[in-house]
């Protein structure tokens, strides 16, 4: 048995003030003009064990991560890293030997960084590069209704 945590959602139309954030009931919406943050609150017991304690069919292989090959499709790169540079990073292509633990690319906010590998065929390069803005956009520094300075081809889904 281990330790699981407990997490709850709080919302804050202020979110420096510490006293002003409100815990979220479950499926509760926050109020218009406050943010959302998902904090641990607590543990629980959970339960775990290892496959050796079971019986039946083995489990299948688990899937491994493959490159993209190829090229990749026309505007997407450029569209993408227009969004990276409109929120203030700086984008470049690096060898793989300045990425750490074999990542393909990296999104450093200190820095103001986005980095993607550079001994990739374009198509990895442009997923990598989906993949850092998404990094960028979870943290809030660009907007979703940006996407339409996107070529129509370009778009990531809805």
């Amino acid at each position: 048995m281990i330790q699981a945590p407990v997490t709850a959602r709080f919302a804050s139309a202020t979110k420096g003030d510490r006293s002003s954030w409100r815990h979220l009931a479950r499926g509760e919406q926050p109020r218009p003009g406050e943010v959302t943050r998902v904090r641990m609150v607590g543990v629980r017991p959970a339960h775990v064990w290892d496959v050796s304690q079971t019986s039946g069919e083995p489990l299948p292989a688990l899937p491994r991560p493959m490159l993209l090959k190829g090229a990749a499709p026309p505007g997407l790169w450029d569209g993408l890293a227009r969004l990276v540079r409109d929120a203030g990073f700086r984008l470049g292509l690096v060898p793989h030997s300045e990425l750490a633990g074999g990542a393909n690319g990296v999104s450093r906010f200190d820095d103001r960084v986005v980095a993607v590998r550079q001994e990739m065929d374009p198509a990895a390069q442009v997923k990598t590069l989906a993949h850092e803005l998404a990094h960028v956009m979870l943290h809030g520094l660009i907007r979703r209704e940006d996407f339409h300075m996107l070529p129509a081809n370009a778009r990531p889904p809805a």
